[in-house]
């Protein structure tokens, strides 16, 4: 088949249970792990060459930092993600920590352009070729500036991390012509609030201008999945020049990422 299913999260933050869904009139609680990985298994079940991304903040909260992270990446891994991106939230308890507990993971952890400071030693991988079922497709990971202002400065001061056009075109170039999908996950945008329960409120300072403009500046992604403004598209946003595709949700685990593309067998 040539239709390909792109499911995705994005701040998470180990809202592991539904919550109350006080401003919708419909259901009285919304989102929760068990509850989302009871939908993507239905997807996987339901819908061809089904994917699954993260685009970061899979840490903060009692029981990640309980279990110094390890929980959120074991249910990562019972839920099967093919790849995240590192977010802000990732540094809570240092970036040692992150680093070790990545060695749990058995999907790739991507940060394109995260090197040792003033050095050319990554910190991170900076993308991966996931491939199921003759479908290849070319993950990236990247944070931006806005999300590493929101790491405490000692916690991050041991790396470098700038120049996200550039490190993800690097990527682009040594992957486009051998996958038939190019993803990039992102976190960058403005930092949103944390644990508001009113999606999309207007006064919520929420949007997501750096990733239009990330994708703007790079050539040859097909689809950006953004992180850390939680804001959320109910509609992807397409740039008027490059085409490539842009959605993000809400966070908290309130809602699932989705979208189905038809690959052009030329």
């Amino acid at each position: 088949s040539n239709t390909v299913t792109l499911l995705f999260t994005n701040d998470v933050e180990s809202a592991y249970d539904p919550i109350p869904a006080f401003w919708l009139d419909d259901q009285a609680m919304i989102g929760g792990i068990a509850e989302m990985t009871t939908l993507i298994n239905d997807i996987r079940r339901s819908e061809p060459n089904v994917f699954l991304f993260d685009s970061g903040d899979i840490f903060t909260g009692a029981l990640a930092k309980l279990t110094e992270g390890r929980l959120a990446f074991e249910l990562m891994i019972t839920m099967g993600y093919d790849a995240m991106a590192i977010g802000n939230h990732e540094f809570e308890y240092g970036h040692e920590i992150f680093a070790w507990q990545t060695n749990r993971a058995q999907f790739p952890v991507l940060g394109a352009y995260f090197h040792y400071h003033a050095t050319d030693h990554p910190y991170a991988k900076a993308h991966a070729v996931i491939e199921r079922d003759g479908i290849r497709i070319g993950v990236i990971g990247i944070m931006g500036q806005d999300a590493v202002s929101a790491i405490i400065p000692s916690f991050i001061a041991p790396l470098d991390v700038t120049v996200p056009a550039e490190a993800v075109q690097r990527s682009v170039d040594e992957l486009r012509d051998e996958v038939d999908l190019i993803v990039l996950l992102t976190h960058q945008g403005k930092t949103a609030p944390m644990q508001t329960d009113a999606e999309s409120d207007p006064r919520l300072q929420r949007d997501i201008d750096a990733d239009i403009n990330l994708a703007g500046a790079v050539a040859g992604v097909d689809v950006l999945f953004a992180g850390h403004a939680d804001a959320g598209t109910p509609e992807p946003v397409v740039h008027p020049e490059t085409g490539t595709i842009i959605m993000q949700t809400y966070g908290q685990a309130t809602h699932l990422g989705y979208l189905q593309l038809e690959l052009d067998p030329d």
